[in-house]
């Protein structure tokens, strides 16, 4: 009997395409592809054997293919997004995410070693010595839980080995001279304890030029840790206990002015090249001569997770701490004068977390997952604008965060091939708010005792508070005909809470506060193991509904407005294989169709074109039902190779190139032609070289070959109508690398 647990799903008549995916065979041997082990539902299974949307990415792919933070992951998955913007990461799945407002939460949930991790700003937390990272496609409300409304990130870390092992490894970047090594130690302590730490340090200078200042832009240096202990306490009961520490300093964004207004133009002097093109290799980007932007962030996680045997059934208790503080500088009129600038926008946040959960064990014809799970939380975010060389706008924020939820989900093996489950998940969320917002003197910061400036808001000092409940379903039929082919249909809902805009120049409630988004999803697919375990083969069909769905939009000048919008819709279809051709040569390719668009949302904030010719006096909204969601593209796919080959007796190498493709979307939500990032493939490629026995390594690793130019945010610049930016993406990058094993 297998097992499984569930979660997202689309239109029954889905499963009768399943049955074209039955390839003969016709007697041909090929290598078996080696079975790809995931927690997707909190029990380690075969992928191929989990009924959810799931793609994942293997620890040996991500070290030898440096990559070195979260967003870097999400060029090879398509219908998955993760970018950076002026407020905070965004990741988006399945055209559903949560956009850049420091009020959010994040609608696709990151988990870490069990641990949840609730902000934007923790996806730049140290990705070192991965063990998988696990993407879960589609609502995600009862095993993952919290604001999984989008799907969940599951991220293991390694373990400590049984034996003795070691490892160094360096890497010099040739085109932007970025530099890192690593290293890991790992093993046994005593019969009952073993330990693994694993260390990364890397810093470059720069890689986008800025002509203004005649020096690069983008530069930063990290220092990411992580301690990791298991401990054998007793036969029955295991302690494995991870503490990570990331230090991070960047230099100002790469940020390039992709169109000026004849006005801007007019008032700033060196503005020659405002275009964005495939041309353009040096660009005048944000920081002012005067002031630099910057951000300096540090995070400490700790976790530990207690796995207690009583019987044939385990208790486990995941504790989690997180903390994270950022210090922050933007340059906001993005050209080398000193109009607009948000210096310092620092955020300090912390949570404890608790989960206690019990599984039942399998082979039984009711089986289940039931547990408990609490978060406390403390936020503090500070913003302050600065207009011109007189003025500031300082607004503070304290918010308490308490969530509480209890869940559970039942198996029913009805007979050998058949399996029914049902979960749910009852969760309350409550925020207080305490918000102030005062206007000061730039240089001095001194109150200035102004109480209201035109198009800056009004100062206030409020307190507000709100608890949203919850109870998030789902359903899942399975059906195995054989040990090669499941076939699956999946009913979930989420749930994400409402909260406030702390970046709000209002201390309305009526104005700032959002309310809970909700989400109901359906799911049918099919994963299938073919040509005598040689080949993978999964294809999902789905469509999924989101009420109230939040939304942040810039005005043009210096605020975002937030609210809800009526309604959105997701469908698409997504495939992805895996093909051994033969003992040297593996393919791998994904390919997704998604169709999310706005279903209703008639009262959306203008592009700045559609304001400009809109008369004095009336307030300018329009129509974006039908529109595409932001973070989109209609099409997107990931083809990839792996070849090997023994070179002599005592060498062999290994080559390897994914191609990533993804159609046009929109990287803000007012649909702005302005903001529309067109089309783009990319290339990615390594060679590695290495003795038959593997004690070294040494590679080149090249990334986006071609030198695509594309951007991941773009928006308006605040208070210059016509004018808009963008922030690039790293361009091409070569690195040699390698690793020797003690």
């Amino acid at each position: 009997m297998k097992k499984y647990k569930g979660s997202s799903a689309s239109k029954m008549q889905g499963v009768v395409l399943a049955s074209a995916f039955v390839i003969p065979t016709y007697g041909y041997s090929a290598p078996v592809l080696e079975e790809v082990i995931v927690t997707a539902q909190k029990r380690a299974e075969s992928l191929q054997d989990v009924p959810i949307s799931v793609a994942a990415v293997g620890g040996e792919k991500i070290e030898d293919n440096f990559i070195t933070s979260l967003d870097q992951i999400s060029e090879y998955l398509p219908n998955v997004t993760i970018a950076d913007s002026t407020s905070a990461e965004q990741i988006f799945i399945r055209g559903i995410g949560s956009g850049a407002n420091e009020g959010f939460e994040q609608s696709v949930g990151t988990y870490v070693d069990g641990i949840y991790y609730g902000r934007g700003r923790s996806a730049k937390t140290g990705f070192l010595d991965m063990a998988r990272v696990e993407v879960l496609k589609g609502p995600q409300g009862v095993l993952f839980g919290k604001n999984t409304i989008a799907g969940a990130i599951n991220i293991s870390t390694r373990n400590p080995s049984d034996e003795f092992e070691a490892a160094v490894n360096v890497g010099y970047e040739i085109e932007h001279k970025e530099k890192t090594i690593g290293g890991v130690i790992s093993g046994p302590l005593t019969d009952t304890l073993k330990a693994r730490l694993a260390v990364r340090s890397s810093e470059h200078d720069g890689w986008m030029e800025n002509t203004y200042l005649n020096e690069s832009t983008g530069e930063s240096e990290e220092i990411a840790a992580r301690l990791t202990t298991v401990w054998d306490a007793s036969e029955n009961l295991e302690l494995v206990t991870k503490i990570q520490y990331t230090d991070l300093e960047l230099g100002d964004r790469a940020a390039q002015l992709t169109k000026c207004s004849a006005a801007m133009q007019a008032a700033v002097a060196g503005i020659d090249n405002c275009q964005f093109d495939d041309e353009t290799t040096m660009a005048l980007t944000s920081p002012s001569g005067e002031n630099h932007g910057y951000e300096n962030y540090d995070s400490l996680s700790v976790g530990v997770t207690a796995n207690w045997d009583l019987g044939e059934y385990t208790l486990t208790s995941v504790t989690g701490y997180t903390e994270l503080s950022s210090e922050q500088a933007l340059e906001l009129d993005f050209t080398h004068q000193d109009n607009l600038s948000a210096d310092p926008r620092n955020e300090e946040f912390e949570s404890y977390s608790q989960e206690l959960r019990i599984t039942s064990p399998l082979g039984e014809t009711f089986e289940y997952i039931s547990g408990l799970y609490y978060e406390q939380s403390d936020l503090y975010r500070t913003n302050a604008f600065n207009l011109s060389n007189s003025l500031t706008r300082i607004g503070d924020n304290w918010q308490e965060g308490v969530s509480a939820a209890i869940f559970g989900s039942v198996d029913w093996n009805i007979n050998e091939s058949v399996t029914l489950t049902l979960g749910g998940r009852y969760t309350e969320d409550k925020k207080d708010l305490h918000k102030v917002m005062f206007f000061a003197n730039s240089k001095t910061r001194t109150p200035s005792g102004a109480t209201t400036v035109p198009g800056l808001g009004t100062a206030h000092d409020v307190n507000h508070s709100r608890t949203d409940k919850e109870f998030s379903p789902t359903i899942t039929v399975e059906w195995n005909p054989s040990d090669d082919h499941m076939y699956y249909f999946n009913y979930s809902e989420g749930f994400k809470a409402g909260g406030y805009d702390l970046a709000s120049a209002s201390g309305d409630e009526d104005e700032i506060e959002f309310d809970p988004e909700t989400a109901k999803s359906f799911e049918v697919g099919t994963k299938a193991t073919l040509l005598d375990g040689a080949m993978e083969l999964n294809v999902a069909i789905f469509h999924s509904t989101f009420s109230d769905l939040q939304v942040s939009t810039f005005d043009g000048n210096y605020a975002l407005l937030v609210g809800n919008a009526a309604e959105a819709v997701a469908d698409g279809v997504e495939l992805d294989f895996r093909l051994a051709v033969t003992d040297s040569l593996t393919l791998t390719g994904a390919f997704a169709y998604l169709k999310a668009e706005y279903d209703s949302y008639e009262a959306a904030q203008c592009t700045a074109d559609q304001t400009a010719a809109t008369p004095a006096g009336t307030t300018c909204t329009q129509d974006l039902s039908g529109e595409m969601l932001t973070f989109a593209p209609e099409q997107s796919a990931n083809l990839g190779l792996v070849y090997t080959r023994d070179l002599s007796d005592s060498l062999k190498m290994r080559f390897s190139t994914d191609v990533n493709y993804t159609s046009e979307y929109w990287v803000a939500g007012d649909a702005d032609p302005n903001v529309l990032e067109d089309g783009y493939t990319k290339v990615n490629s390594l060679i590695a070289l290495a003795p038959m026995d593997e004690q070294w390594e040494v590679s080149i690793v090249a990334k986006n070959l071609t030198d695509e130019k594309t951007s991941h945010w773009g928006n308006d610049v605040p208070a210059s109508a016509g004018s808009y930016y963008k922030y690039l993406d790293r361009t091409r990058n070569i690195t040699f690398a390698a690793k020797y094993n003690f």
